[in-house]
């Protein structure tokens, strides 16, 4: 189940595309100053870098591949050093420690809000200047992942954990509005609240329940049978109240996601044998839910001897399932308008290395690595029209982004490299896939804009040197990169990018000393 307190995972666009992504376990972070007080970087981090360092100091550039060369099966695409930009600002948050995580991240209009501790923050995306703040003081935080279109959220906060009180927060002015005690089923656990149009579903060990963003007013609401974390019958207070039945399903909402849709995923298991409590392995079931009404629109029945583990978009829906409750193998189902699986491939069909699945989950998903923590905090992928671009974890050659058909999971182009490359999928528009490319050594990271068709590259803007993962908070917002790194353990806690702006003092990379212009050899 989803844990109190949980980052939860920005899955939607704030404009023609699919982003805030995070993505996702730790990263190298962001090269050169960035004002305030410098953190410590874990040490498996330094050793990354000192990779970086040494593959620098033996030289060569780097590029983006494709299928068409005769002779490597690989295609250099030329990326223009003379790209201009780099970093507008960056604002290093004070008042938190080391091991922190934030605890949401939205954009709204021209302004991304940031959520730390029990602080809302509000920065103008123009010039990181504050807006506004709001403290909730030191209540837990459970947020959800997106917002409405006019700005609004509901929160769970409490002393305790998050799931004592819901309140409504305006992100365009920092006002709190409504604000109640819990429903449904008066049991605060493993809280989860996602939101969608005009209204939010609240996920807890109790029960689950629809609400109105307006008022907070109840649509429809149910309890938990099941204990999902125990594979047993539930013992809150509904289900004690409602004895076991030979050949029943007893069911429970352990999970809620938002965005475009409203989906829940409701674990079951079927009772054996009443007198002992005995029942089946659990199964699942991904169900559609209209906003307005509360009512099921569909469910579909997660094929047998699969785990639903993470929604990686809702629109068109596309999740991941395993084969085993804390890992195994990793697969992608597409599901259409109707609930109907279109099409299931392997994760290796993304690039992922098949041997490297745990690597999806800590390089990939924000909060608990773990089978119960929430279902959409991980990036990585982005869905636009019919397709799928994925991103990888690699960092030493192979595909390092690949598109696959949204509906039938089928490769559709795949880039790769020979060189040691990292690149982010960001988000995505008509004009096809925006990535980042990682720079190292003195080579410069950049902001990139690949086609549809996965023939050309086009240079957007530079970055300095920064490392990002699936589990980092970005968004596209008006052709600048905005982004949020998942934990405070960084030089800077928001910084945005773009074409106005400019690298660290000092900063040149190999390519502009020597003028080379980043053509393939």
């Amino acid at each position: 189940m989803p844990h109190p307190g949980q980052a939860p995972y920005p899955g939607q666009a704030p404009y023609p595309g699919q982003v805030p992504y995070p993505g996702p376990g730790p990263y190298p972070g962001p090269g050169g100053p960035a004002g305030g007080h410098r953190r410590k970087r874990g040490s498996w981090v330094l050793g990354v870098l000192a990779v970086v360092l040494v593959l620098a100091l033996a030289g060569g550039a780097w590029f983006l591949f494709g299928p068409d060369d005769e002779s490597s099966g690989t295609r250099p695409v030329a990326v223009d050093p003379d790209t201009p930009g780099g970093r507008l600002w960056a604002v290093d948050e004070a008042g938190v420690e080391d091991g922190d995580k934030p605890k949401g991240f939205w954009v709204v209009g021209d302004t991304v809000v940031k959520a730390s501790g029990g602080v809302f923050s509000a920065y103008a995306v123009a010039d990181g200047s504050v807006l506004w703040t709001l403290d909730m003081g030191p209540d837990r935080l459970c947020t959800p992942a997106t917002a409405t279109e006019d700005g609004l959220i509901v929160i769970g906060h409490g002393e305790s954990n998050c799931g004592q009180n819901i309140t409504q927060i305006d992100l365009t002015t920092g006002e709190t509005g409504w604000s109640r005690p819990l429903e449904p089923e008066d049991n605060p656990l493993n809280f989860e609240i996602a939101m969608a149009g005009s209204s939010y579903a609240v996920q807890t060990v109790g029960g689950w329940s629809v609400h109105r963003v307006e008022d907070g007013e109840v649509i429809s609401s149910g309890g938990a049978r099941y204990d999902v974390l125990n594979q047993a019958p539930g013992r809150t207070d509904f289900a004690l109240e409602r004895p076991l039945v030979s050949g029943e399903e007893i069911c429970a909402v352990d999970a809620v996601a938002g965005g475009e849709s409203l989906l829940r995923r409701r674990t079951c298991a079927t009772v054996t044998d009443a007198a002992s409590e005995t029942l089946t392995p659990p199964f699942f079931r991904l169900e559609s839910i209209d906003p307005a009404s509360g009512d099921t629109v569909w469910s579909l029945d997660i094929p047998e001897g699969r785990w639903l583990s993470k929604i990686n978009s809702t629109s068109p829906l596309v999740v991941t399932l395993r084969d085993e409750e804390f890992g195994g193998e990793l697969e992608l189902a597409f599901i259409d308008d109707e609930g109907r699986i279109t099409g299931q491939v392997p994760i290796e069909a993304t690039g992922l290395d098949r041997d490297d699945t745990a690597a999806y989950s800590q390089e990939m998903c924000r909060g608990d690595v773990v089978a119960y923590s929430a279902v959409d905090n991980c990036g990585g992928m982005v869905v636009h029209g019919d397709l799928l671009y994925a991103s990888t974890t690699t960092i030493f050659g192979g595909p390092i982004v690949t598109a696959l058909n949204a509906t039938t999971g089928d490769v559709v182009w795949s880039l790769e490299t020979e060189e040691f490359s990292r690149v982010m999928v960001l988000g995505a528009d008509e004009g096809g896939v925006f990535v980042h490319q990682m720079g190292f050594g003195r080579e410069l990271g950049r902001v990139v804009r690949i086609s549809p068709d996965g023939q050309t590259v086009e240079p957007l803007f530079k970055t300095d040197d920064i490392y990002l993962s699936g589990s980092t908070y970005v968004a596209l917002l008006d052709g600048q990169l905005v982004l949020s790194p998942s934990d405070y353990s960084l030089e800077y806690d928001v910084a945005v990018y773009g074409v106005e702006g400019a690298l660290p003092e000092g900063w040149t990379s190999e390519e502009e000393d020597s003028g080379d212009t980043g053509d393939a050899p």
